[in-house]
């Protein structure tokens, strides 16, 4: 049996549907991580903690970036979480503005990684319920 039973070709569909399988990949994690930053950044911004303009840039960058899951992976390895990573590739891709420099303030970078798993969670559960429906 492999190390990860829920990858595996045998064992694999016992475990979940290629729709289950797409919301945990790498790509479905990053886009959770984004949301999050867009979304600190928002609250942020309503709150003043960081200028508003600087809030609506950053909730922009986060929507509008694309990033290559096997780009962070060095960075992971050795920061032991995706953050740093996603965070250095979402100011290279947005060019480094000034407002950008507002981006995840405040926290450390644990605390994008945590949320993010339950976006996924709630997704899988609802995507979860309307598969059960079809039965």
């Amino acid at each position: 049996m492999p190390a990860a039973p829920a990858i595996s070709q045998f064992y694999g569909h016992l475990f979940g549907d290629d729709d289950t399988e797409n919301l945990f990949s790498d790509r479905s994690e990053v886009l959770a991580l984004l949301l999050v930053e867009g979304a600190l950044a928002k609250v942020q911004g309503g709150l003043g903690i960081i200028p508003a303009d600087a809030a609506t840039e950053i909730d922009r960058a986060t929507q509008e970036v694309e990033i290559d899951p096997a780009a962070l992976t060095e960075e992971t390895a050795r920061n032991g979480v995706p953050v740093p990573a996603l965070l250095a590739a979402i100011r290279q891709a947005a060019g480094s503005p000034d407002s950008l420099q507002y981006l995840h303030w405040g926290p450390p970078a644990r605390t994008s990684w945590t949320p993010a798993l339950p976006c996924a969670c709630a997704t899988c559960w609802c995507c979860g319920s309307v598969a059960l429906a079809r039965f």
